[in-house]
């Protein structure tokens, strides 16, 4: 599932989704190369250091959020649930949005992959 919302409508999505038990929640922005977790979820923190690296610290994330909070109206994001994951593409327009999907590719296969090793 994939939609797009304006940056405002993001607590909507997230209390939807956490209601939903999603257990990760995953923020990918065009303004950071990698991608940052919540470490809401108690699993998160276990899973960080398997990803070699990609994963950010909770309060990276925490800067992210406040950033684009304030960010213009022109700033869309695309939500993409994967599993027990939900992640969160933050972009200027279309061409950042596409970008940012084709790199979900990459990070959802690793994360497949291990989940499987769980």
């Amino acid at each position: 599932m994939s939609y797009m919302i304006n940056i405002n409508g993001i607590n909507n999505v997230l209390e939807s989704h956490i209601s939903k038990s999603i257990e990760y929640i995953c923020i990918v922005t065009n303004r950071c190369e990698d991608v940052a977790f919540t470490k809401k979820y108690p699993r998160v923190k276990r899973l960080c250091p398997m990803v070699y690296n990609i994963w950010k610290t909770q309060c990276m994330v925490d800067v992210a959020v406040k950033k684009f909070f304030f960010a213009s109206d022109k700033y869309r994001i695309l939500v993409q649930s994967f599993g027990d994951f939900i992640f969160i593409m933050f972009g200027n327009n279309k061409a950042e949005i596409g970008d940012l999907f084709s790199k979900m590719n990459l990070i959802q296969s690793t994360l497949a992959n291990l989940l499987s090793l769980n």
